[in-house]
């Protein structure tokens, strides 16, 4: 009985500590208000073989949310490239903020390979097709308003269902809690009533 208990209050920590820490996961900011600034772009591309995660966080949910920063900020350069693009300045300013935007994909797509997560694997094509889409279609050395229109629009498509699937897994996740929380306090009822004492407040 002793040993039940104590497995149940161990339980029950650990739920907490995982509830925390979804509360405290990153939430999806507001990109239409932000800017950014990234003047002398290197267009270089290191490849990279594995992906280093900060301890007790799952390589799944670290990638995601790597993706939805690396998306987010391409959609805020090409938002920014965009602006320049119908104020009408140098070509040079306008392609230094899309091929930002294109190493941004570079870092998504390489950040998401080699996983097994089967939609992780999914978002890695969609991105390297994109990637595909932006050196194939001359958005790179060309200032078109029309094509870096495109580009936008596809980035901020992408982003948005990386964002869902991260939504999605959170609230599985808070589903999944709550529902062992009921099952271990129903435990330590029916535990309580056998032995006839009177649970204890937590």
């Amino acid at each position: 009985m002793k040993y039940l208990m104590k497995w149940n209050r161990l339980v029950a920590t650990i739920l907490d500590v995982i509830a925390i820490t979804i509360e405290n996961m990153p939430v999806r900011v507001d990109t239409s208000k932000l800017h950014t600034s990234q003047p002398n772009v290197e267009f270089s591309y290191t490849s990279r073989s594995h992906i280093a995660t900060p301890e007790g966080i799952s390589t799944e949910k670290y990638c995601l949310d790597c993706l939805s920063k690396h998306l987010g900020t391409a959609k805020i350069l090409m938002r920014e490239a965009l602006q320049r693009a119908e104020k009408g300045e140098d070509v040079k300013a306008i392609l230094e903020k899309v091929r930002g935007a294109y190493e941004e994909l570079m870092g998504a797509e390489d950040d998401s390979q080699a996983l097994t997560d089967e939609r992780i694997r999914e978002f890695n094509t969609k991105i390297r097709d994109l990637r595909h889409w932006f050196f194939n279609s001359g958005v790179l050395v060309e200032a078109d308003k029309n094509k870096i229109v495109e580009g936008l629009s596809k980035i901020s498509q992408l982003n948005d269902e990386v964002y869902a699937e991260l939504e999605k897994r959170k609230h599985l996740l808070k589903e999944f809690i709550g529902k062992v929380k009921e099952r271990i306090e129903k435990l330590e009822s029916e535990l309580n009533a056998q032995s006839g004492s009177t649970p204890k407040a937590r």
